[in-house]
């Protein structure tokens, strides 16, 4: 699978790790990779959720290890697409 970074360089992933083990791609479609400091996190989310598959996200946490508010939204965001 191809995946295009935000800044336009496509990086290659001939294998993902799943389950424990490593797996070929699914499929040779080229999925672009959104940013999650934008909205597109849900379009990105929702799109990999429909093809069946699954997706997590790193927040970056303080120094008191709380998270930073737009990010918080974000993760809420996700959580009312995902119908949870």
């Amino acid at each position: 699978m191809a995946v295009t970074s935000p800044a336009g360089s496509p990086r290659v992933y001939d294998a993902f790790y799943l389950g424990g083990s490593w797996v070929s791609p699914a499929s040779p479609e080229v999925l672009e990779v959104s940013s999650p400091a934008t909205e597109e996190v849900v379009g990105f989310s929702k799109k990999l959720w429909d093809a069946g598959g699954a997706v997590t996200w790193d927040v970056p946490v303080d120094l008191t290890g709380k998270i930073a508010q737009p990010f918080l939204d974000q993760l809420r965001a996700l959580r009312t697409a995902a119908g949870k």
